[in-house]
């Protein structure tokens, strides 16, 4: 076989099955333990998938610069911010981060909500910033340009004097045994400490995000409350996440 030939078996492989294993590879296409490791070097580096222990899984297909996903499956994020908008209750302290669903919620709050709102995302404050409503708090820090987010201690030091009702944690992706992870560590320290500073944590994905896994771990599945999902997605894709007690809806 060759080697262009294997590499595309590889990629339906983990289309199909969003997992493979080196050593079933190694069986299947009767090559060496060397030949599926240069294989998947290969395929990460141009970003198909991630490898991991045994083997690999999918990257996320959203692009990485914020431009980029501001403009990636637009309709869908808007629907998918629309099931949000009901967890928000009249005078909650709310966490809402960077991300491109997430601008959408805060875009979609009602204007007659009284909320007090923490952020560390310039979009997000924009988007609220004529809310007569909304008591808002920008996190100052270190601007993350490419994801217009604030980073580093003085976001973590400002968290950490909150206690926030809901916190709305925007993800790359989310993997059952990975938990949920993105492509800066900065961004995903910022974003644990979000979660560990709220009484509900509530990630939105879209069906691209799913299964799933990029550099840096936020945080494992387990210590989530809720999964907001896109409306289409089988269940055996959802069941996994259900399994570890994360609500999904």
């Amino acid at each position: 076989m060759l080697r262009e030939e294997r590499l595309k078996k590889i990629l339906t492989k983990l289309e199909l099955e969003s997992r493979v294993s080196s050593t079933k590879l190694m069986e299947e296409f009767q090559v060496s333990e060397g030949t599926i490791r240069r294989d998947l070097n290969e395929l990460e580096e141009k970003g198909f998938l991630k490898k991991v222990h045994g083997g690999a899984i999918p990257r996320p297909e959203a692009p990485s610069s914020l431009d980029g996903r501001m403009a990636f499956a637009t309709d869908s994020k808007a629907l998918l911010a629309q099931k949000a908008i009901p967890l928000i209750e009249e005078g909650q302290l709310i966490l809402i981060d960077g991300g491109s669903t997430n601008w959408h919620i805060a875009s979609q709050i009602p204007r007659n909500l009284r909320l007090t709102v923490f952020t560390n995302s310039i979009l997000v404050v924009s988007a609220l910033a004529e809310h007569s409503m909304v008591d808002l708090h920008f996190l100052g820090g270190k601007v993350f340009k490419s994801s217009q987010v604030t980073l580093g201690s003085e976001v973590i030091e400002a968290l950490d004097q909150v206690h926030a009702d809901l916190a709305f944690v925007g993800i790359r992706s989310i993997h059952p045994e990975f938990g949920i992870s993105t492509l800066n560590r900065e961004e995903a320290l910022v974003k644990k400490r979000m979660v560990g500073r709220s009484s509900k944590s509530v990630v939105l994905a879209t069906a691209d995000k799913l299964h799933t896994v990029d550099h840096f771990t936020i945080c494992s599945v387990k210590e989530l409350d809720l999964l907001l999902v896109e409306e289409g997605i089988p269940e055996e894709e959802l069941s996994p996440f259900e399994k570890l007690g994360l609500q999904v809806s």
